[in-house]
Parts: structure tokens; C-alpha cells; sequence
């Protein structure tokens, strides 16, 4: 029933259908059935066994070692079209009960697919928040850059902040490598001592065995974001509102911007913070801007700090919350997978005009993979199932 060319030629499966019908030990008692009668849902015509559908429409019935073959000849024939579209086109001639569950799977399996096609759906596990209610417990860095060229070289700002207090420091940099951003870091650890815990992303400028050995020496733990995950690190957050700053105080003049990162590094801090309502300076210095000037710092009091920093507990701990249940509200479908579940991963390819490859016509997604294990907060070790190779990512990176 096949052509010589491997797919089905439908005209030849339709001339066969009534003998393998009649011979098939699945659709023999139903012919049985609908020739007493007895079931309403199932009908001979010209010797052929039709199912009724909900639509109460008889379609020639296909029998079970037939149905996915048939599915995927059909999907191939329409061009990789979708689950509805490949039901109207199936529906035209065949039907058999679950039919639509049948092509629905089918489909979700479909190789071609899945490499080159969006996803309806990006997949969302539980929430984790990074949590500090200690100074200088835990910071978080960042780069914001490139920026035109500056006054001696300067084209990016490193950005460290920290995630209890939300104090923030901005560095300008001429190059980003790790000997310049330790050279910063040495800056900050002088201010403010060496923290427990730094959370980066996995730029070669973190990533690298300088950079853990620098804060091995300092009994600091380095942390690394999921990669193509940026908004798990908080800092990101800093670097928006950096570059909304800057765009409003140097969009006409851009090689003023390093000018300028004094009074924004104040800004920032010296206002309260949306989440903690209290002054980072204060938190983190012991200080609080003159009311004639909030980028003049004055001494708190004891009184005043303890009063912030009880204030800023409560409300880190409101605010993560909150945040959970409008993730749940937002997500009501979450993730967790377990070993041997099957994904596809999210391509990052860029246009390249010299080879003639455009961004827009690569794959989306590379795979299948095989989930191996949990890495913890929503990133699994994955098994390329087709080399053997191993690599982590995040879940939202993931089509299911």
C-alpha cells in the first residue's frame, strides 16, 4: 500500500481498506457489530466500515497499526501544518475514536517541528528568589555596556550591588577582562569587606579560574545565572535603570556619560527602594541625604537604622510573596521534570551576511535531549540524544 517513493499512495490504501478490514482482528467485530446493527457509531458502506464522529458525520474507519502512518503522511503532504489543520485535512475521508488525541501526539512528536517552529507555551517551574537580610551577605554583578568612547578609553560600567540592603556601586571600565573587573571588585572589597556569597553571569570575565580563585581567597562562594537567563540576576535590574538614566542625561552628548555615574550611583541610592521603602545609603552606610540636598550624606541614628532595617525585612520578605503568588496567578501550569523526559532547546544564532545565513530562517530549537538529572531552581542536565553530548539549561529555554 505503499509508493515506490516510501509514502502511501491513498488511492491503493482505499482499494485495500475493505479486505484488511475484513482481516484485522480490531475492526472485524466491529463490521460484525455494525452489520446487526447493534452500535449506531459504526456503519457499512460498500463494504466498507465508517465511524460516526461527534459531528454524527461517517468517516472510513482506520484501524490502530495504521493511524499514525497515516498522520504523518498527511502532515508531511500539508507542509508541517497544525494539529487542527492536520485533523481537518484527516477528517475529510478518515475518523476513528480519539482520533484528535492520536494527531495531537503525533504532532507534539514531529522532529521538523519542533526544531523550527515557536512555541505556544514557555515552560515555568517554581519560583526561587535570591534572599539576603544580612549587608554585604550577598552581592550581584553586571555589565552595562558598550558606550561610545569616553575620556581615557572608558566604554562599559560594572555594576555591584547588594541584595540585601540594594546599595549600589558603578565602576567605569575600558575593557572587560578579568584583571580589570578584580581591580574594581578590590575597590569595593577595600569599602565594604569581602562578601559571602557573589552572583555573576557566565561572561568569560566571571567564568574563568581567576576569578573563583580570587574569591576563594576571600572564603567568598562565586554563583553563576543560568545561561540565557539574565533576569535571574538581580542586578539586572540596576542596569535598566542605568540605561534609563543615562539616555535621559546624555542621550545628545554620549561621551559624557562617565560624568554622570557619580550622580546616578546617588540617585539610586539615596532614594527609597521600591522594595525594601528604606534609603540604601542608610542600610548600607549608616547615612541619609541632607533635606537640602540628597546628594550630601548625613549620620543616622541608631534609632534610625534599627528602624530601617527592621522595616526592610519585613517588607523583602512581603514583597517575595507577592512575587510568588503572581508568578503562581500568572503561571498556573509549572514544571518539574523528571529523568528521561524529552525537550527541545532554544537556539541563539545570529544573521551572518558574509555566509549568507539570516537569523530569521535558522531552527528555533536544537534537539531532542533527554533530561538526566535536576540541577536545582529550574535547570537540568540535559543528554543530546543523537551525540551523547551533555550540557545544563535553564527550564524556560525548554519546549516541552
Amino acid at each position: 500500500m505503499r509508493a515506490h517513493n516510501g509514502e502511501y499512495n491513498l488511492a491503493d490504501v482505499l482499494a485495500q481498506l475493505p479486505q484488511e478490514q475484513r482481516y484485522n482482528p480490531e475492526t472485524k467485530q466491529h463490521i460484525k457489530l455494525a452489520q446487526q446493527n447493534t452500535i449506531s457509531r459504526f456503519h457499512m458502506r460498500e463494504g466498507v466500515l465508517d465511524h460516526k464522529n461527534q459531528d454524527g458525520k461517517f468517516r472510513t474507519y482506520v484501524s490502530e497499526r495504521w493511524r499514525d502512518d497515516l498522520i504523518n503522511q498527511y502532515h508531511l503532504q500539508s507542509q508541517h501544518v497544525g494539529i487542527v489543520k492536520t485533523i481537518t485535512i484527516l477528517r475529510r475521508q478518515f475518523d476513528w475514536p480519539g482520533s484528535s488525541s492520536d494527531v495531537r501526539q503525533a504532532i507534539r512528536q514531529c522532529k521538523e517541528c519542533n526544531l523550527c517552529k515557536r512555541r505556544n507555551l514557555i515552560p515555568q517551574g517554581p519560583q526561587f528568589n535570591s534572599i539576603a537580610l544580612e549587608k554585604n551577605y550577598y552581592i550581584a554583578v553586571d555589565y552595562f555596556g558598550p558606550l561610545s568612547g569616553a575620556r581615557a578609553g572608558l566604554s562599559k560600567i560594572l555594576g555591584i550591588m547588594d541584595i540585601s540592603t540594594k546599595f549600589v556601586r558603578l565602576y567605569p571600565i575600558k575593557l572587560v577582562t578579568t584583571d580589570a573587573t578584580l581591580k574594581a571588585m578590590d575597590k569595593y572589597v577595600h569599602e565594604f569587606g569581602a562578601p559571602k556569597r557573589i552572583l555573576s553571569d557566565n561572561g568569560r570575565q566571571f567564568d574563568n579560574d581567576r576569578w573563583r580563585q580570587y574569591w576563594q581567597a576571600k572564603n567568598t562562594g562565586t554563583k553563576f545565572i543560568a545561561i540565557y537567563r539574565p533576569a535571574s540576576n538581580p542586578c539586572e535590574r540596576v542596569m535598566a535603570t542605568l540605561g534609563n538614566m543615562l539616555r535621559l542625561y546624555s542621550r545628545d552628548k554620549h561621551r559624557r556619560w562617565p560624568n554622570l555615574i557619580a550622580d546616578i550611583q546617588n540617585r539610586i541610592n539615596n532614594v527609597e527602594h521600591i522594595t525594601t521603602g528604606v534609603l540604601s545609603c542608610l542600610l548600607q552606610l549608616k547615612k541619609k541625604p541632607k533635606i537640602q540636598n540628597i546628594h550630601e550624606l548625613e549620620d543616622a541614628t541608631d534609632a534610625e537604622l534599627t528602624t530601617g532595617e527592621e522595616k526592610a525585612k519585613i517588607n523583602i520578605k512581603k514583597a517575595i510573596e507577592q512575587r510568588q503568588a503572581a508568578h503562581m496567578k500568572n503561571n498556573h501550569k509549572q514544571f518539574e521534570l523528571s529523568r528521561g523526559h524529552v525537550v527541545y532547546v532554544r537556539l541563539h544564532l545570529l544573521s551572518d551576511k558574509a555566509k549568507g545565513e539570516a537569523k530569521k530562517l535558522f531552527a528555533l530549537f536544537d534537539g531532542p535531549y533527554t533530561v538526566v538529572k535536576s540541577l536545582g531552581k529550574n535547570n537540568y542536565l540535559l543528554r543530546q540524544m543523537s551525540l551523547g553530548q551533555y550540557r545544563s539549561q535553564h527550564i524556560n529555554n525548554f519546549k516541552i
